[in-house]
């Protein structure tokens, strides 16, 4: 069996999403803080999109960037803010964050769309690096550990196509699968 190059780079894409994963679960605050008052600090739960979308199209795509964290602070929080740069970039660009939803045990999800930008078949991958900051009402920061965002696209009409698409959407499912049974063992209290 042949692999095409698209399909080599959607493996190692993925791989490269999982391996980003399991590190943040396994150190879900990740960074170091600044505490001022003697209470804990935000603590990160999700950080951010860790998977490649695909995007099968003839024409250009234009896709926003979305940023996605969960947040918890027993002192509320106050600011978040979601750091984010093409991962062969050096210059970070923050953007401020809101709450999209309110979860359980004082915790909060936060999202931003900072930007669009466009994937056609001379840019078929984007991968971007992020890092979320938070400040609770006391004053006290936490930064998460980076992670990773990725969109991938494919060609309709390349012949390859379902081939790559059917394998990536198992890889993906095996990914998906193995990051919740991950997370639900780190993450019971």
């Amino acid at each position: 069996m042949r692999f095409s190059r698209r399909l080599i780079w959607f493996i190692t894409a993925t791989l490269l999403l999982a391996v980003t994963q399991l590190a943040l679960c396994q150190n879900v605050a990740g960074g170091a803080f600044i505490q001022s008052n003697g209470s804990s600090p935000p603590q990160f739960y999700e950080v951010g999109h860790e998977f490649a979308d695909l995007l099968p199209s003839s024409v250009p795509v234009e896709i926003p960037l979305d940023l996605y964290v969960v947040v918890r602070d027993e002192d509320g929080i106050d600011t978040v803010i979601g750091s984010y740069k093409k991962d062969n970039d050096t210059i970070w660009t923050n953007a401020t964050m809101s709450v999209s939803s309110e979860l359980t045990e004082q915790r909060y999800s936060y999202s931003a769309r900072p930007l669009n930008f466009t994937l056609d078949a001379d840019n078929r991958l984007m991968v971007w690096d992020v890092v979320y900051y938070a400040s609770d009402t006391l004053g006290n920061w936490n930064k998460s550990a980076q992670g990773s965002i990725a969109y991938w696209f494919l060609t309709a009409d390349d012949d390859s196509t379902p081939i790559t698409v059917v394998t990536g959407v198992a890889i993906a499912g095996i990914i998906v699968v193995v990051i919740v049974v991950i997370r639900k063992r780190y993450y019971q209290d």
